[in-house]
């Protein structure tokens, strides 16, 4: 084993899909010849994931790399190119009979997968280093070209509909969690057309699920967030304690949702409509102000970076009640969280070196 404190390791590869990724990223192959590799070269980069993404995209990825050679920023501004970032510690490699610790790149978790948006390079003004942006995402060129027409006939259950859509994106199934929907079925038939992560998204969303791609594998849950069942959360669930962390808080997402305006008894057509209560931002609104407001909580947390953190993994954090004062409230507590948020922060050789998680608590 590597000795002495652990060293920060990565490798960042860019190559085409047809020859470096066998057309199949989810299956992280980079055996191919047809890639550029480098893992000494000065860089940053944020790859964020999240439960809410927006209508193009699941994540939010941006690298700034200094002074790469022309061939590998050429490599880098090819527009659909795949990425491959593996990064972590040393902590496992293998040293051989001279002591030098055996390079194992392959043994390091996966951070990014994903494709290449749009780059370009510049001129640090006063310096000579040049820097390229190369902004990427795991799913944005997929969702824009993943389209179809297809109608399900009578009585297709809603299960087999979400699974033939996921199917149709082809990508690898991180989970499937349906059991909600049990044998509930479309009683005429539905037809889809368009984007197909467009009719996925609305139908998971009538449905009370959700999904999202992270590293090229796709997963759909409750939207609640909540275990398909009880065992899976205990037996399958990251343990985080507090020699581990690296901060620690709650958060809160508030939601307000307009109810519906109360018919007016009075039939003349000639009645105003009612005005619209313009609440300010800083009062707490209730059911009379005619808004429900729904507040779901949860923790942020900071950890060293780890790339094997799934989205919607189980975690477990243990020996938090220890931290708390006395007097707490209890929100901050031991238990089983689901991820619904990853963001990983890095700077080669120094800087941040972290991974900062979402996660909701899960009954």
């Amino acid at each position: 084993m590597a000795a002495g404190v652990p060293m920060r390791v990565y490798q960042f590869t860019v190559g085409t899909e047809s020859a470096a990724f066998n057309n199949s990223p989810g299956q992280h192959s980079t055996t191919n010849i047809d890639t550029i590799s480098f893992s000494n070269v000065y860089f940053e980069g944020s790859v964020s994931v999240d439960s809410d993404p927006t209508t193009t995209s699941s994540d939010d990825v941006e690298f700034q790399i200094y002074n790469l050679n022309k061939s590998t920023r050429q490599a880098l501004m090819q527009e659909g190119a795949t990425v491959l970032l593996r990064a972590g510690y040393d902590t496992n490699w293998q040293r051989n009979g001279n002591g030098e610790i055996i390079t194992q790149y392959d043994s390091l978790p996966v951070i990014f997968l994903g494709g290449v948006v749009h780059a370009y390079s510049y001129k640090e003004p006063g310096s000579n280093d040049v820097v390229t942006t190369v902004q990427c995402s795991s799913d944005q060129k997929l969702r824009e070209m993943t389209k179809g027409s297809v109608t399900y006939k009578p009585l297709t259950t809603k299960a087999d509909v979400v699974r033939d859509l996921v199917k149709k994106l082809n990508l690898p199934v991180s989970r499937m969690e349906l059991s909600t929907l049990g044998d509930k079925a479309y009683p005429s038939g539905l037809a889809v057309y368009g984007q197909t992560d467009v009719a996925l998204t609305r139908i998971c969303k009538e449905n009370g699920l959700q999904f999202s791609i992270h590293n090229g594998s796709i997963s759909v849950i409750r939207a609640d967030s909540r275990p398909e069942d009880q065992s899976s959360k205990s037996s399958e669930a990251w343990l985080i304690t507090p020699d581990q962390l690296r901060s620690l808080q709650v958060y809160f997402e508030q939601r307000s949702t307009i109810l519906p305006a109360k018919k007016s008894s009075t039939s003349s057509r000639g009645a105003k409509k009612a005005s619209t209560k313009v609440l300010p931002e800083d009062i707490t609104v209730t059911k009379a102000d005619g808004v429900r407001t729904k507040t779901k909580h949860g923790i942020n947390l900071k950890t060293f970076l780890n790339g094997q953190f799934k989205m919607h993994d189980f975690l477990k954090l243990e020996g938090v009640n220890d931290l708390t004062p006395d007097g707490a409230d209890g929100e901050l507590h031991d238990g089983v969280y689901r991820i619904i948020g990853i963001d990983h922060s890095i700077s080669y050789p120094q800087g941040d070196w972290t991974t900062a998680l979402k996660i909701v608590e899960v009954e």
